[in-house]
């Protein structure tokens, strides 16, 4: 799971920049067995769940566990990190429908949740709906407001619609994903929908990311 470090980088890089920029005290290390980062911020998360928490160090702490669809490195270029590719009208992946747009996400295959269960479109899907149930306490829903449907391909392709054309598609939404398998039941229709909000999970992810 460490093997994957490097795409960790950036990640370090702009804490590391917003750190100093901000005069705080924040330092990041690597203790020597080399597997584990250190990081310290002025501020302890509330959560570590970024749909009900919208604190910059939950949003430090969950980047290493909870990884997105398309990636942003420290030059601004975008790279798929959980997609295979990152959609755009070149490569055919968007498509623009009357006055919306249809994106297309190709997976990456053979990716494993760190209780080793499969990460797939399900899981993709499943994210949307947590942050549009009516009884989720999200931190915002903007951007995820603009999508009217999430169609599962197959396992490895998720096909969302827009109602409109939303330019930052691409990193708007989609910027973690989360375990439809752990968390299912909290939004289910038999239990109120709204024990996500209580979940273990919140202390304790379960992501696909390097770090746990």
């Amino acid at each position: 799971m460490h093997t994957r470090l490097g795409r960790l980088a950036p990640t370090l890089a702009l804490l590391a920049a917003i750190t100093l920029a901000s005069g705080c005290a924040a330092q990041a290390r690597v203790k020597d067995n080399g597997d584990t980062v250190v990081f310290q911020e002025q501020q302890e998360p509330d959560k570590l769940n970024p749909v009900i928490s919208d604190m910059m160090a939950t949003i430090d702490a969950t980047a290493p566990m909870l990884e997105p669809l398309v990636q942003v490195d420290n030059k601004m270029v975008m790279y798929p990190q959980l997609a295979a590719k990152v959609p755009s009208i070149e490569n055919g992946l968007v498509k623009i429908e009357g006055k919306g747009m249809v994106v297309t996400y190709p997976l990456r295959r053979n990716v494993k949740w760190h209780d080793g269960v499969p990460f797939t479109a399900e899981d993709v899907k499943f994210t949307w709906q947590v942050y549009m149930h009516p009884k989720t306490m999200v931190a915002s829903r903007t951007g995820w407001d603009k999508i009217t449907a999430v169609d599962i391909v197959d396992p490895f392709t998720a096909r969302v619609h827009f109602n409109q054309i939303y330019a930052p598609f691409a990193i708007g939404v989609f910027s973690f994903i989360l375990p439809k398998h752990i968390l299912a039941a909290d939004i289910a229709d038999a239990v109120g929908g709204d024990s996500i909000n209580k979940d273990a999970f919140n202390s304790h992810p379960i992501g696909t990311g390097p770090f746990k």
